[in-house]
């Protein structure tokens, strides 16, 4: 029926894996851009088609390669009874229903019209309506209801589920709530599947289940996938896409990964015992380093890798073990620190306020000579031969090396001042090939350090994706998020109408004040002037003298017209733009008043000769 089992380009499935296309199902399907998802735990650097529904584009299905997990899965108990969890728009229910599964689904959704006749409809096309029961509702209270109906009927085993698929509420506590209840439920010979475990209120589920003594394990895929089993089942096999520096979250670092066997734990045992008395990074640190290495080599990511601040030489070290083991192509990694002690802070480097000089940790303080630390370690752990160290200040020695480093698979920057850190991103950033991983020691103890992060960010317009490894490191795929330059903020106060003047200060004064007053008088006419905001052009005046001139041509005419004061306009003085400022603020510039044409401002900003005069009555 779906004969057409071709990849589409931008999808993946793993090998191994039987695979089917039931795409025309669903002629609504469309590839959606992630971009337009502000959903925290979306991972967007995953260069995966990321497929929606066109009449609703903001909620993604299963990627390629998960939905044939679920469907490879579920082949294992065709004509058995399945449970899912939160269908959407059928998708993910297809999949297990072409398996041969005799499947429950709830979901609130399908107490709309729309959604019911949607799913409905793709079920049919895909000749599964038969062995399909939808039930709107929301779980785990349909799922008490659903068991409640089924015991008047039924008994024992026969009324218990042997698949289960969770991808409902995706807040705390609906995850847990959703294990909880199916556990209760499940066959002895059971598995359950859980979907968008990068979300940690998700990963609760599996937890759980993991608590109570089921087997777990992860599939590295766009959103991570989580599987417990028990009894007499076992879940398939997966190979992660290798083409992916894959990185797994924090709060899942402690499971199991199909087809990357769990980082072989014991290894990185062995060498952190051998790092320890050469570092002072915490070991979710080292570990987060580890399973970096080993994936961008497993994945053959294109690439050096780098340590600036590499101390006495643990962590290189033990990345350079890892690499030396599993890459499959050449590769160095280059150690870069001073190796004499900590270079003098800034006033920026604070911990928690106080000053980087004043706790312990300050200038001269970590000195680490070569020969007994960084040179020691690498000669423990064989590794000589491809470790490049490199003694010296990051702005004098980056430079220099930044042709010899190459493309960067993973950069590890742990400078922890304001100054080093920049002079890392500044230097090596745009060597960081695309999805290799940045890893910053120093983000959530040092400000100085977390301000030099954001202030590249900014420098470049981009947004990095951090992910929290401990209380003070974070790393981020490189593959960032553009953001608009932010307008300048301008300290201006603007109404309805605003008027921008450009005066020639450098005639006579009496001559400046009759001008002045002229063109006052007629924005003091308008019958709407308290919705006026007048803009001074003071370029070629000190903006104090020139307040005090216009503020006394204010008073004259005030006194004059005896004005009442809540209808004054607003008067704002310039001051010296730049041309970004310039065009923030004439962007809200209503009308232009030519007191002067030979205005510097006015013959050089090409938006000004455009805009509409403001009509002087004389």
């Amino acid at each position: 029926m779906f004969a057409d089992t071709a990849i589409p380009k931008g999808d993946y499935v793993s090998p191994g894996f039987q695979v089917i296309r039931p795409d025309r199902c669903f002629p609504s399907m469309i590839i959606g851009d992630p971009r337009t998802q502000p959903w925290q735990y979306l991972r967007r650097e995953i260069p995966h088609n990321w497929y929606v529904d066109g009449r609703q584009p903001y909620v993604g299905f299963l990627s390629r390669d998960e939905a044939h997990i679920l469907y490879n899965n579920a082949l294992k108990f065709a004509g058995k009874p399945a449970l899912e969890i939160g269908c959407w728009l059928g998708w993910s229910a297809c999949h297990l229903a072409l398996a041969g599964v005799e499947l429950d689904v709830i979901d609130p959704m399908l107490g709309r019209e729309d959604f019911l006749n949607s799913v409905t409809s793709s079920l049919t096309m895909a000749g599964v309506i038969d062995r399909v029961n939808l039930i709107p509702g929301y779980s785990p209270a349909a799922v008490l209801d659903l068991v409640k109906t089924r015991q008047s009927s039924l008994s024992g085993a026969e009324g218990q589920w042997s698949l289960i698929f969770i991808d409902g509420n995706h807040e705390v506590p609906g995850p847990l709530e959703d294990a909880i209840a199916c556990a209760q439920f499940a066959a002895p010979d059971a598995m359950i599947l859980f979907h968008d475990l990068a979300a940690p209120a998700v990963a609760q589920g599996l937890d759980y289940l993991k608590s109570q003594g089921w087997q777990t394990m992860v599939y590295q895929t766009m959103q991570i996938m989580g599987v417990a089993w028990r009894g007499n089942v076992q879940p398939v096999s997966h190979q992660p896409d290798p083409s992916i520096s894959w990185q797994l979250p924090v709060h899942l670092q402690h499971y199991d990964v199909s087809g990357l066997g769990n980082f072989d734990l014991e290894e990185f045992k062995e060498l952190v015992n051998q790092v320890q008395p050469f570092t002072l990074l915490s070991e979710m640190r080292l570990y987060s380093l580890y399973t970096a290495t080993k994936q961008i080599c497993l994945g053959d990511l294109p690439g050096n890798f780098v340590e600036c601040g590499a101390f006495k030489g643990g962590a290189s070290a033990m990345m350079a073990a890892v690499i030396k083991r599993y890459t499959q192509r050449p590769r160095k990694l280059f150690a870069f620190d001073t190796f004499a002690g900590m270079p003098e802070p800034t006033e920026i480097d604070r911990a928690q306020g106080v000053a980087a000089n004043d706790t312990g940790f300050g200038v001269g303080t970590l000195s680490a000579p070569v020969a007994e630390n960084i040179g020691k370690i690498t000669q423990e752990l064989g590794v000589t031969d491809i470790v490049e160290i490199v003694p010296g200040l990051f702005a004098d020695t980056l430079p220099v090396y930044r042709e010899q480093i190459g493309e960067i698979a993973l950069l590890h920057a742990d400078g922890d001042w304001y100054e080093s850190t920049m002079d890392i991103f500044n230097n090596l950033y745009d060597a960081v090939v695309p999805n290799g991983l940045v890893q910053i020691d120093d983000y959530g103890h040092w400000e100085g350090c977390r301000a030099a992060v954001h202030e590249f960010e900014r420098s470049r317009n981009l947004q990095f994706v951090l992910e929290k490894i401990d209380y003070t490191g974070v790393r981020f795929i490189n593959n960032p998020k553009l953001v608009a330059p932010p307008e300048p903020e301008l300290p201006y106060e603007f109404r309805e109408i605003n008027i921008l003047i450009c005066p020639d200060w450098q005639q006579p004064e009496t001559s400046l004040q009759r001008e002045l007053s002229v063109a006052i008088a007629s924005i003091l006419a308008h019958p709407q002037r308290e919705k006026i905001a007048i803009f001074v052009e003071t370029q070629n005046i000190d903006t104090e003298d020139a307040s005090l001139l216009v503020s006394g041509v204010f008073m004259d005419l005030l006194m004059e017209t005896e004005l009442a004061e809540e209808k004054e306009p607003a008067v704002n003085f310039l001051g010296n733009l730049n041309l970004q400022q310039w065009g923030s603020l004439l962007s809200q510039i209503n009308y232009y008043l030519p007191l002067n044409p030979k205005s510097s401002t006015a013959k050089t900003i090409e938006a000004i000769k455009n805009m509409t005069v403001w009509q002087v009555l004389s």
